[in-house]
């Protein structure tokens, strides 16, 4: 309904909370590219998910008392020269009838694209219905997530480009 105060790239350390978020952080990377390859300078990547419990941050969910309050849930940043963004989030996590993902939007110029991102060897991939109507596009939103101690402790990372046609 509204966009959180604290609206950066980092989910993980919300400004003016003691706590950081709880699950496992994420660092998600990538580039956005228009249909020719050509990176795109100056977009807008905008990120929301749930909490490690399930829960948005959304008055509409159901679970605001128990929401965890350390995280974030809303990210943005802008690319750079080389169509580069990154965000420090947490592992996405499943919740009812839904896969875990990661929300995306990303705006440049007149275009946008809204789109998710799933996490490879998910075992509810194949059970979440707008993952299961993708087809044959589905490796194009699913990313893996591994180890990245070189990164950050006990955190996960994966690599999501992002063609902006």
């Amino acid at each position: 309904v509204s966009l959180p105060l604290d609206s950066d790239n980092d989910l993980v350390s919300v400004g003016g909370a003691q706590a950081k978020a709880r699950g496992t952080v994420a660092h998600v990377s990538g580039r956005v590219l228009d249909s020719a390859g050509k990176p795109l300078a100056n977009a807008r990547v905008e990120i929301w998910q749930c909490d490690w419990q399930g829960i948005y941050l959304h008055p509409r969910d159901g679970g605001q008392n128990r929401r965890d309050t350390g995280f974030q849930g809303f990210g943005a940043t802008t690319t750079d020269g080389a169509g580069n963004y990154r965000f420090r989030t947490i592992k996405p996590v499943a919740y009812a009838g839904r896969t875990p993902h990661i929300h995306f939007k990303v705006m440049a110029g007149n275009r946008e694209l809204t789109t998710q991102m799933y996490v490879a060897g998910e075992p509810g991939n194949e059970r979440d219905f707008l993952y299961r109507n993708l087809g044959s596009a589905a490796p194009l939103v699913t990313v893996a997530l591994a180890p990245a101690p070189q990164v950050e402790a006990e955190a996960v990372a994966g690599r999501f480009d992002i063609v902006l046609a």
